[in-house]
C-alpha cells in the first residue's frame, strides 16, 4: 500500500467530507432541504476522493471490489449545488419536474457503469465488456460530466442573480454578503472544471497512463471539503443564510412564489389593469407612510409587513412600487433611509454620533448593506460625503 503525504491528504479529505455528511443528516435544523443538497455535494466529492485514493494507494489492486464504488459523482455534486442554492431562500418550497430531470445524467451513467463493472467483476462471460469499451465509456462519461457541470455552473450563476433580485423585492435590508460564500463556491467550481478539462484533454492527447496529473484535481476536492467545513465551523449562516419572514402574516407560500423573477412585465400589466398612478389613493397612502410616518426607520421592514400595514396584497404593493417609482422594494425603501441619513449629516450629527450609529437610526441594520447602498445612491462613501459637506460649509 502506497501511503504518501498526498494520498493521506486525499483520504483525510474524503473521511472529513463523509463525517460532515453524517452531521448534516443528523441535525434537524433550519432549512433542511438546503442542508440535504449541501450534504449531497459533500458526499459526491468525498466518494470521488475515496475512489481515487483506493486507486493511487494500491488498495483497489488488493481488493478489486473497491473499484465498484465509482459512479459519476461529479454529476451528482453539480445538480446538488444548483438545488442547494435554490433552497437557501424561502422562495422555493418543492422540486419541480425540471429539477428532477437534472438527476437523469447521473442516474443514466450510474446504471450503465454498474452494469459494466458488475458484469466484469463477477466474470459473467456472455456479458463481459472489453477493457477498450470500458475505457471509452469512462472517457465519454468524464467529458459529459465536464459539460454537464459547466452547464449547471452557468444555470447556477443565473439563479444566484435571480435570487438576489427576488430578495430585493421582499427585504429592505437585504445583505448581499449572505450569498458571498455561494458566489465564491461557484467561482471555485468553475476553476475546478477548467483544471479538470485541461487534465483530461492533456492525458488523452499525450496518451498518458499515469494518474499523477490528476493529483491537482483531487487536492482541489480536498480543499473544497475543508473550506466548507471551516466556513460552517466559523459561521453556519454563511452556508445556510437566514432570511426572516414576517410572522404576523400567514405563510401563503403560493403568493410568495408568484412574484416572478421577471418582475417588470407582469407588474406593468397589473399597473395597467388597476390604473395605478401617482394620483391613486394607494400611492398617496404609501408615500404618507414613508414621508409622514417614516415607516422606513423600521429596520425589519419587509414587503409583507408593508402590505399588511396598507391592507393590500404583496403582488398589488409590488405593482404599486415598481412601475410607479421605477425602483424595486429594496431600492425604494433604502433611498428614503439614505435621504434621512443625509439630513442627519447636514445637521452635523456626526459630531456626537458615529456614522454607523446614525445609519442604524436611519433604518439600516447592516454595515455592509448601508455602505454598499449609500455608495451606489450618492456616488460617494459616507466619509467622502461628509467631507464634501464640510468643504461646502467652509466655502460658504
Amino acid at each position: 500500500m502506497n501511503l504518501s503525504f498526498l494520498n493521506i491528504l486525499m483520504l483525510f479529505g474524503a473521511l472529513q467530507g463523509l463525517l460532515l455528511v453524517l452531521i448534516l443528516f443528523s441535525k434537524k435544523q433550519k432549512n433542511a432541504k438546503a442542508r440535504f443538497y449541501l450534504a449531497l455535494i459533500l458526499f459526491g466529492l468525498s466518494m470521488n476522493l475515496l475512489y481515487y485514493f483506493g486507486i493511487v494507494s494500491g488498495i483497489s489492486d488488493t481488493y478489486p471490489e473497491f473499484r465498484l464504488i465509482y459512479l459519476p459523482w461529479s454529476m451528482l455534486s453539480a445538480i446538488a449545488f444548483y438545488l442547494y442554492i435554490s433552497f437557501i431562500t424561502p422562495f422555493k418550497k418543492e422540486l419541480t419536474t425540471l429539477n428532477k430531470l437534472g438527476f437523469l445524467p447521473f442516474v443514466f451513467f450510474s446504471i450503465l457503469l454498474c452494469v459494466v463493472k458488475f458484469s466484469n467483476y463477477f466474470s459473467i462471460t456472455n456479458s463481459a465488456f472489453s477493457s477498450e469499451f470500458v475505457s471509452q465509456l469512462l472517457l465519454i462519461e468524464e467529458y459529459v460530466g465536464i459539460v454537464f457541470t459547466l452547464c449547471i455552473g452557468y444555470l447556477s450563476y443565473k439563479k444566484l442573480n435571480k435570487i438576489e433580485l427576488e430578495l430585493q423585492q421582499h427585504y429592505s435590508n437585504y445583505n448581499s454578503f449572505k450569498l458571498q460564500f455561494h458566489k465564491r463556491f461557484l467561482i471555485v467550481a468553475l476553476i475546478f472544471c477548467g483544471i479538470w478539462t485541461l487534465s483530461v484533454t492533456y492525458v488523452q492527447l499525450n496518451n498518458i497512463s499515469s494518474l499523477s496529473i490528476y493529483f491537482s484535481i483531487w487536492l482541489f476536492m480536498a480543499f473544497v471539503i475543508q473550506w466548507i467545513a471551516w466556513t460552517g465551523f466559523i459561521k453556519d449562516e454563511a452556508l445556510i443564510p437566514v432570511f426572516k419572514k414576517d410572522s404576523s402574516q400567514k405563510d401563503n407560500h403560493q403568493e410568495f412564489l408568484e412574484v416572478d423573477f421577471k418582475i417588470e412585465e407582469p407588474l406593468l400589466e397589473i399597473n395597467k389593469n388597476l390604473k395605478l398612478n401617482t394620483d391613486s389613493e394607494y400611492y398617496k397612502s404609501l408615500i404618507s407612510l414613508f414621508e409622514n410616518e417614516q415607516i422606513f426607520l423600521q429596520p425589519e421592514l419587509t414587503l409583507e409587513i408593508l402590505s399588511s400595514k396598507m391592507n393590500i396584497s404583496k403582488s398589488y404593493l409590488s405593482a404599486l412600487i415598481n412601475p410607479t417609482t421605477g425602483k424595486n422594494f429594496y431600492n425604494f425603501v433604502n433611498s428614503y433611509r439614505a435621504d434621512y441619513l443625509i439630513s442627519l449629516f447636514k445637521k452635523n450629527k456626526t459630531k456626537n454620533f458615529t456614522i454607523l450609529s446614525l445609519a442604524y437610526e436611519a433604518g439600516f441594520n447592516s454595515k455592509s448593506t448601508f455602505q454598499s447602498f449609500f455608495k451606489k445612491y450618492t456616488g460617494k462613501t459616507p466619509s467622502q460625503y461628509i467631507k464634501a459637506l464640510q468643504l461646502t460649509e467652509v466655502i460658504v
